[in-house]
């Protein structure tokens, strides 16, 4: 038991999410929208998806990639990127939320 939770492989898994999800936010707000980390997670989001079936909204997961992906690959003004900035850290609240809610089997 960590935290008054089992330690399946499936909540190791998710405790590894979690950890990600603080990895992908730090790297994003402190050092800008150029790096690929974040675009890689949303690929292990997706991964996730696809081992979990039924465990995360696929419409907030895409439009957490999209976000990650305009952001990583598209030259825009300063209150747009701000804007899908806003939006990214929204699906990624959703994450973290969902992802309490499975190991904790909400």
């Amino acid at each position: 038991m960590f935290l008054g939770v089992s330690l399946t492989p499936f909540n190791v898994i998710n405790f590894c999410l979690l950890g990600l999800i603080g990895l992908v936010a730090w790297i994003r707000y402190a050092h800008g929208h150029e790096g690929n980390l974040p675009v890689l997670f949303w690929l292990a989001v997706v991964g996730h998806m696809k081992l979990f079936e039924g465990g995360f909204d696929y419409r907030w997961v895409a439009a957490g990639g999209v976000s990650a992906l305009i952001l990583r690959f598209e030259f825009i003004n300063k209150t747009l990127a701000n804007i899908v900035q806003l939006a990214e850290f929204a699906v990624l609240v959703y994450l973290v939320r969902r992802t309490v809610g499975l190991m904790l089997l909400w």
